[in-house]
């Protein structure tokens, strides 16, 4: 059974938390989800860990990108149909000038939080502080004109592992309290849309979604 497509870009008039609550309840708007779900909280409750929540299928390379205001990004709508305004809200006012980069393109394959997937990738265990601090140590974290870069790649035809059939695509981003956000990436028809996200939500994101993660060394 196909999921159904998100609806943010079609309802440009709903409040971000309204947008967001769609958002979240299309990616568990089918059986196969929920059943994923289920059988997510099962196994948490009789005491099992599950260590990884991936598997690797590439790595890209991006080039250097320059500093631009954050409120610059994502702005051709041409391109997107959708841009959430706490990207205004949490993220510094301007992005920072970054270095050329490589990604590995990660697909869950289970039923995960942001919180988890961090876990997961740094290999420790801790609060949503903690487990920030360390992303932006290990540069795993990237710029809006990044994630920019890699989207005008898909859009052209390039193959760079975003997903383009309404499913999510996450990236960890630096907020201008020293914490850190996921951006959130899907195409709805011809255009995508971007959205921000807490790092500590509890949504629960289920299998096939990816992430996109700078200088990780490993496979998960």
């Amino acid at each position: 059974m196909g999921e159904t497509p998100k609806q943010s870009c079609i309802l440009p008039y709903f409040g971000n938390r309204q947008k967001k609550i769609k958002m979240r309840l299309t990616e568990i708007s089918t059986y196969d989800n929920l059943l994923a779900v289920v059988s997510h909280r099962k196994s948490q409750q009789k005491g099992l860990t599950m260590k990884s929540f991936f598997r690797s299928l590439k790595v890209i390379t991006t080039k250097a990108t320059l500093a631009k205001p954050t409120a610059d990004c994502f702005t051709n709508r041409t391109r997107y149909c959708y841009r959430d305004s706490d990207l205004d809200k949490f993220l510094p006012e301007n992005q920072f000038a970054q270095d050329a980069s490589q990604f590995a393109v990660c697909e869950l394959t289970k039923t995960a939080t942001f919180k988890q997937v961090a876990e997961s990738i740094l290999g420790v265990s801790g609060d949503i502080q903690t487990l920030s601090k360390l992303l932006k140590e290990r540069g795993y974290t990237t710029s809006l004109p990044t994630i920019e870069a890699i989207i005008e790649r898909q859009a052209s035809g390039e193959d760079v592992g975003l997903l383009t059939n309404g499913w999510a695509n996450f990236v960890f981003v630096e907020n201008k309290d020293g914490s850190v956000s996921v951006v959130g990436v899907h195409r709805d028809g011809r255009r995508w849309g971007v959205s921000q996200y807490s790092f500590g939500d509890i949504f629960w994101w289920v299998a096939n979604r990816r992430f996109f993660l700078r200088n990780f060394p490993g496979t998960l």
